[in-house]
């Protein structure tokens, strides 16, 4: 079982706001402000969610208030998420017994 404050803690290092979310008994990770450096340097500076279970047939996602230019081939879609639009990147196989912050590591991969 996750230890949700150990978890939320460790989140906090790289994202001071971080706060747990919960839809339908699932618990998310609202990352307000996170910075994300693209594929060229640019920083992005943009609020995620980290849903660090399994939805829409992937193991982990992280959801992003807009798309990253030049991130990745993979294709960029659209989820509704507690009445919030986001976008989220076709990335697959983060598994979701990592620590988060190794969940979110993973994910941000692609953005490089």
């Amino acid at each position: 079982m996750t230890d949700l404050n150990h978890e939320i803690a460790r989140l906090k290092a790289v994202c001071a706001l971080a706060e747990p979310w919960q839809e339908g008994g699932t618990i998310a990770v609202y990352l307000p402000g996170l910075k994300i450096i693209g594929p060229k340097g640019e920083v992005h500076i943009l609020d995620a969610l980290l849903w660090p279970h399994a939805r829409d047939s992937y193991p982990t996602r992280l959801y992003l208030e807009r798309a990253i230019p030049h991130s990745s081939t993979a294709g960029w879609t659209e989820s509704v998420i507690m009445g919030r639009t986001w976008q989220v990147l076709s990335w697959r196989d983060v598994p979701a017994h990592l620590p988060w912050i190794e969940i979110l590591a993973n994910h941000m991969r692609p953005f490089r």
